[in-house]
C-alpha cells in the first residue's frame, strides 16, 4: 500500500489490488480548494451553509465582506495569490447570491 500526497489536504492510498491506472486518476482528481474544499464539508454540511443559517442577512454580509478583505489582504504573501483572489471573489459572489435571494 502506498500513500500519495498531492496537495495540502489530500492523501490518496493505492494498494496492490487497485485497477491499472487508478493511481493516475486518483492523483489527477485534485480537490477544488476555492469552491468546495473537502475539509469544509466534514459533518455533512458545508461550513458556509451552517454559518449563513445562523446569522442574520446583515451579519452574513459582514462575514462575507470580512473574508473578502482577508483574502485580498494576504494575496501575494502566500504561495498562490491567484487562489486567494479567487476566494475573495467567491465570498463576494456568495454574498450577492444571498442578497438577491433575500436570505
Amino acid at each position: 500500500m502506498r500513500n500519495f500526497r498531492y496537495d495540502d489536504y489530500k492523501t490518496v492510498t493505492i494498494d496492490d489490488q487497485s485497477e491499472p491506472g487508478a493511481w493516475k486518476e486518483a492523483l489527477c482528481a485534485k480537490a477544488d480548494m476555492v469552491n468546495h474544499p473537502d475539509h469544509y464539508k466534514v459533518g455533512g454540511i458545508e461550513t458556509i451553509d451552517f454559518i449563513q443559517a445562523k446569522l442574520s442577512p446583515e451579519e452574513f454580509a459582514g462575514y462575507c465582506r470580512g473574508n473578502m478583505l482577508k483574502y485580498i489582504s494576504r494575496a501575494g504573501h502566500k504561495a498562490d495569490a491567484a487562489e486567494d483572489m479567487r476566494k475573495a471573489l467567491w465570498y463576494g459572489n456568495r454574498w450577492l447570491s444571498a442578497r438577491d435571494a433575500g436570505a
